[in-house]
């Protein structure tokens, strides 16, 4: 009997290996903004990492690290293989996408988000002209490149009431259903990242670039603009919602919800900017099809 209970006791020990996967702090390299773009050659890849010392704490060094492959897969291997450490990227706030994306690469960019992988559920994703200028690692800052952009995106989305702009949703179909997306487009002037617009993702590839006053129309013809301030006749006004409410036989109805009492020329100002918007033919796809007619109600939220 004593033979038999040694001989589980043994057997158990050896299923009980532990943490095979563990890796020390020091060994670690954590991502904290990823660039994602596409050339000749296939997908460029530039991240932002941080090192952690033997004490575990985060010591920035704004190192950059670069990787080059056919597919994302690859390319992700040959950034690991760049970077000295297990490659983690758990606390990566943001991913930028660049000029050069096709659908092929944006296809594997969302099957990357939402294939389980070790990512962060609040990842937003932003569009630029080329990532690489962007994830620099300035070390003046104090703060990572990602930290930067997600705070910028933060307010972003409170400040143009564009909440949705970039954020992955919780239903996978929801961006791939039509394959057309609203990120917000970065810009870096005099070391200040900036958003000055948004892209219009079509097929993988970013069709237009519109500067926030029409893009923030554009979010409200989708139902996507809540709580914001609009320029309109020449004065700011206050929107609690822009609400969809149909589409049909080219006639798109919206609600208008304003925090302040409307005048007629200021109802009839923004009736005709969002009606050039959307006649747009570049436009029309973002809006979910051909626009001939505008019908607004409106409702004051005072």
């Amino acid at each position: 009997m004593k033979r038999f209970v040694l001989i589980v006791m043994v057997l158990l020990m050896l299923l009980l290996c532990g943490c095979s996967d563990y890796c020390e702090p020091e060994d670690r390299r954590i991502i904290t903004a990823l660039g994602v773009n596409r050339d000749e050659s296939g997908i460029c890849l530039t991240a932002e990492t941080l090192d952690v010392d033997v004490g575990g704490e985060l010591s920035y060094h704004a190192l950059v690290a670069k990787g080059r492959g056919v597919t994302l897969e690859a390319a992700l291997s040959d950034l690991q293989n760049s970077t000295y450490g297990r490659m983690m990227l758990s606390q990566c706030p943001v991913i930028l996408l660049g000029a050069g994306m096709d659908q092929g690469s944006m296809q594997q960019v969302l099957d990357f988000c939402f294939s389980g992988y070790d990512l962060s559920p609040s990842i937003d994703l932003l569009c630029c002209e080329d990532p690489a200028l962007l994830i620099s690692g300035n070390e003046q800052t104090g703060t990572t490149t990602g930290e930067e952009l997600s705070r910028l995106v933060r307010h972003g989305k409170e400040t143009f009431g564009m909440k949705k702009a970039g954020s992955l949703p919780r239903v996978v179909n929801a961006w791939q259903q039509d394959g057309r997306y609203l990120l917000f487009h970065l810009r870096k002037e005099n070391e200040q990242y900036q958003i000055d617009g948004v892209g219009l993702f079509e097929r993988g590839k970013c069709q237009r670039v519109l500067p926030l006053q029409q893009s923030q129309l554009l979010a409200g013809t989708r139902g996507e603009l809540y709580d914001s301030l609009l320029l309109v006749d020449g004065r700011r006004i206050h929107f609690g919602r822009i609400k969809r409410k149909s589409l049909r036989d080219g006639v798109l109805c919206l609600e208008v919800r304003s925090r302040e009492i409307m005048e007629d020329t200021v109802r009839y100002a923004m009736e005709t900017q969002i009606k050039e918007l959307v006649s747009d033919p570049t436009i029309a796809p973002f809006v979910g099809g051909s626009v001939t007619q505008v019908s607004l109600s409106w409702k004051e939220q005072l």
